[in-house]
Parts: C-alpha cells; structure tokens; sequence
C-alpha cells in the first residue's frame, strides 16, 4: 500500500506537468487552508497480540484519519504551514472492546520545486507532536483486582511523545477568480510521507469510573510495544490565494 500511495503522487506530478508547462501569473505572497483526509499504515502487531487476551478483534494496520491544513506562500517558492490529523478505530471482543484513538500535528516548511500557473510540487518536512490512546473498554471484572469499584469500567493507556515528517505534496491550482494583481484558487493536492517518532514518554495507565464524581485511578501496568513510525497520505481540499505581482 505504501508503494501505491508514492506510485500515486508520482504519477499525479507526472500527468499535470505538461498542463504546468503553460505558465501564466503565479501566486507570489498569499495563503491557503482547507481539509484533508487519507490514511496512515501503523505496525499494530503488539497492540493486537497485547490485546489478545482478552479476544478483540485484531486492529487494521490501515488507519483512516482526517484533519486540517493551513500554510503561507512566501515569495513564490517557500511554504510554512500547519497540519493536524485524528484517527480512531474501535473493535469487540469476548471479554472486551477496545479503541485506538490518536492524532498528531506538525509545523512544516517546504520549497517548490515546481511553482507553474497551475502545479506546485514540493519536498516538506515537519517537527510537531503526537498522542494515542487505547482504551480498554467493559472491563470492571479485571478492576476488582486493583480493589477499586465496580463503576471503573475502562482502562485508558496514553502515550505522548514528539515526531518528524518528511512529505511530498504534489498541487493543482485551478485559478477561481483573477482579481487585480492576484488570483483566488481551488487547490486539490496528494500528499505522501512518514511520521517518524523522536521521542515518548511511555505508557500511562489510568481506571476510568462511569461515575463522575469518581476520579482516575493511575494503574501500574504497562502498555503495549507498538512501534509509532507510520506512512501515510492525505488527499486535500484548499481554497486560497494570493498577489501575483509586488508593485
């Protein structure tokens, strides 16, 4: 899947280019923001084995996710921007269900390489931060063991920690309107790359009460060996623009 989605942009680049070709005015300061909505592959192998004692169902290693994106074009040629994904499975079991919760955000900087009329094609790369959250849920019978009522009924295992990510975005930019020494442009673009963990802090576990005039108990247990570096790609929706000739 991975080699798809690299396969995918490449061939993206490849078939807009000669559109790109014709050049006209290009965006030199401006703005663009929107969704976007993809997929990541994690290395969900531990979390199921960890998982399996209590017979749930195994998790995807293909995790939906959705979020937003927001960057600045500087001088035509350098981006900075700010993007943000959450992601969440949920899987029965025998003797409990279970759900995979997270999301991560990053501030990135890039440069086109290709900035034409119609394309962009950049390198980005990002520095931000992570959390997941498996949640073990119906699981008062194995509370009882740590003394504590049977109103905890879920066990919360939270994992935060710092990434990177190295990306190629690969953009569209057919022009909406052309005022004046500037443009307003839909922007469609395919992004694929890699979060790479730089740093956690380990497992924390906590039993959660349906009460809620019971606080968290902190549990000592530990959570599952679940590597986080991921691949993923996003498809993105933006609107934006921008001047197109500084006076």
């Amino acid at each position: 899947m991975q080699r798809l989605a690299i396969a995918a942009i490449v061939a993206l680049a490849m078939g807009l280019l000669p559109v790109a070709a014709s050049a006209g005015e290009t965006v030199i300061w401006g703005g663009y923001g929107g969704l976007s909505a993809g997929a990541m592959w994690m290395d969900v192998g531990e979390l199921n084995d960890y998982l399996d004692p209590l017979r749930v169902s195994d998790f995807s290693a293909t995790v939906p996710m959705i979020g937003l994106d927001a960057y600045a074009l500087l001088g035509g040629r350098v981006v900075v921007g700010l993007e943000g994904y959450g992601f969440n499975q949920t899987k029965g079991g025998a003797l409990a269900d279970a759900s995979l919760r997270g999301g991560f955000g990053v501030l990135y900087c890039g440069y086109n390489v290709v900035h034409t009329n119609h394309f962009r094609l950049r390198p980005e790369i990002g520095l931000g931060g992570m959390g997941t959250n498996v949640q073990i849920h119906n699981v008062e019978w194995m509370l009882t063991s740590h003394r504590l009522p049977s109103d905890y009924d879920e066990i919360m295992l939270t994992q935060q920690g710092y990434l990177g990510t190295v990306a190629v975005a690969a953009e569209w930019t057919p022009s909406i309107m052309r005022p004046s020494n500037g443009r307003l442009d839909l922007v469609v673009s395919l992004k694929a790359g890699v979060r790479v963990p730089l740093w956690d802090e380990g497992w924390e576990a906590r039993a959660i009460s349906d009460d809620d005039d019971h606080d968290d108990v902190d549990l000592d247990m530990d959570g599952p060996d679940m590597p986080l570096f991921a691949p993923y790609v996003a498809l993105g929706i933006r609107f934006g623009g921008g001047i197109t000739e500084v006076d």
